[in-house]
């Protein structure tokens, strides 16, 4: 039998539906990995240094004397490759990059029932 009807065209393949699951904001979590918060965090933070990085039109070598290290190691920021970047490393990058930085510390909740939250937020 031909999947091809004359009157209507050609018959779409029937795809089988997959069980799809919203995603909790942070995919380090989603993925049960330890530390999702921290992990979380540092790509945010990648990630904003990587937006100003682009909207300087520096060199790479420009960047890489203003923020102290070598080229190769602002190749391994663009890629994210952040296995031994610490938190604190990348606010001191945004912040040798012009960006004011800063860290809200919100009162802690009576009687919490889960641990406080670190976000980043971007403007």
């Amino acid at each position: 039998m031909s999947s091809a009807n004359a009157k209507f065209g050609p018959v779409a393949p029937r795809i089988k539906a997959e069980r799809v699951q919203v995603s909790s904001g942070n995919i380090f979590a989603d993925l049960n990995l330890p530390d999702a918060v921290e992990l979380d965090a540092c790509v945010r933070l990648a990630v904003a240094l990587n937006h100003v990085i682009a909207a300087s039109g520096l060199s790479d070598a420009a960047v890489a004397k203003m923020l102290g290290i070598d080229r190769p190691s602002v190749l391994a920021l663009k890629r994210y490759e952040l296995q031994s970047i610490s938190q604190g490393e990348l606010l001191g990058y945004l912040t040798a990059l012009g960006c004011d930085v800063e860290i809200r510390i919100g009162k802690p909740k009576r009687r919490a029932a889960r641990s406080g939250r670190l976000t980043v937020s971007i403007q």
